[in-house]
């Protein structure tokens, strides 16, 4: 049987974007008819189902590329300082026994990994994809090794690949220029993952899942929403996931009595108890700004929450407003991201009426399934791939 082999330090599954990323990737692959394997560290979460360093999770067989000790904290450190990166990637692609019917596929910004993963490609005329989701630049980081390391992945390693996977037409264009094989693929989705649940209207629920440190401006969201009267904010619900309370406070200065009642700060939250909130949320607020990381990054939070109809009310930036979402019809697309943007577009929102309400989210929930569902992603991934030469 053929074998798609995906690499990198995923915390999979379910403990990041990432992991979320390549769990959509892995089922249209295995949907292709590929056993697929994934070499990532296991999300702590799912360690009760880890026996030797494996798992199989949805089908997917998930191994740790590494020496196991029974002691994860030691284990880590050996990973590390000890084993190297490259050389316990190798080893386990090694193990593999790699054909040209097979193809490894990595998502990482670590040149380790990289050059283990071409490495055995060439080694075995596997074809290689790479998949790349970001474009930063140097004042991102806060340190300059982790931009080294980016940077030299995306230089020196990436053009090296069979195929590029890249999430924004931006990428898409800068890799073709220099004369790489690509294919243009969004964040994917998983429609059928998740019962869906019919919206409740007591109360309008507004969404806002993620770290809020980097591509989104929820300083400015929050502030909007404590603009308005403490009599319209009783009405609805403001659930903030990644954020701490005392945060939260900070960003709506006067309405902080609300806490509790209308602004909801969850911090870190289990995947499923996330879920759960999905469910009952009516509109996912996502105001960006316009700058280079935006443009080349695409919110992985939207496809996930339309999947459960949830409507995005999003900032005009990138390709996710461009090529995917309908302002109107299955979003609140607005321009800019300053306070007064947000309010506006929050005041619309809770212009609607119930029945607007469930069309639109009807809608975003059509959108999940047609645009971003990775069954429909299945068989341009496995084209792309025939296509590209090794």
């Amino acid at each position: 049987m053929k074998r798609a082999i995906l690499c990198g330090m995923f915390n999979f599954p379910r403990g990041s974007a990432t992991a979320n990323y390549i769990q959509y990737l892995a089922k249209a692959l295995y949907q292709k008819g590929y056993e697929v394997y994934v070499l990532s560290n296991i999300n702590s979460d799912y360690y009760n189902s880890v026996e030797n360093g494996r798992m199989v999770w949805n089908g997917i067989k998930v191994i740790e590329p590494y020496f196991y000790t029974t002691k994860r904290g030691l284990k880590h450190a050996i990973f590390w300082h000890v084993l190297k990166v490259e050389n316990s990637f190798k080893k386990t692609l090694k193990n593999f026994h790699l054909t040209e019917k097979d193809i490894l596929v990595s998502y990482t910004n670590d040149p380790k990994i990289h050059e283990a993963v071409l490495s055995s490609g060439k080694a075995t005329g596997t074809k290689c994809l790479v998949c790349i989701t970001e474009w930063w630049e140097e004042k991102d980081f806060s340190n300059s090794e982790s931009w080294n390391n980016f940077n030299e992945s995306f230089e020196k390693y990436l053009p090296q690949y069979d195929l590029i996977l890249p999430i924004s037409v931006s990428l898409q264009n800068h890799f073709s220029e220099i004369g790489c094989n690509t294919m243009l693929l969004p964040i994917m989705a998983d429609t059928s993952e998740y019962e869906i649940l019919p919206k409740k209207f007591q109360k309008r629920l507004f969404v806002f899942p993620g770290n809020g440190k980097i591509k989104d401006s929820i300083k400015e969201m929050l502030q909007a929403f404590a603009a308005f009267p403490e009599d319209s904010l009783r009405k609805i619900e403001v659930h903030i996931t990644g954020m701490k309370q005392d945060e939260v406070a900070a960003c709506v200065a006067g309405k902080e009595s609300l806490i509790g009642e209308t602004f909801y700060a969850h911090g870190w939250m289990e995947y499923s108890k996330l879920i759960e909130l999905y469910q009952r949320a009516h509109f996912l607020i996502l105001p960006r700004p316009n700058n280079h990381m935006s443009v080349n990054n695409f919110p992985s939070k939207v496809p996930e929450v339309m999947t459960h109809g949830v409507i995005p009310i999003i900032s005009r930036v990138g390709d996710c407003t461009e090529l995917y979402l309908q302002d109107g019809v299955d979003s609140i697309i607005f321009e800019g991201d300053s306070v007064e943007a947000c309010k506006a577009a929050i005041k619309l929102a809770l212009s609607m009426g119930d029945d607007r309400v469930k069309n639109m989210s009807k809608a975003a929930r059509e959108c999940a399934l047609t645009r971003f569902d990775y069954k429909n992603w299945s068989e341009k991934i496995i084209q792309a791939i025939s296509s590209c030469d090794k």
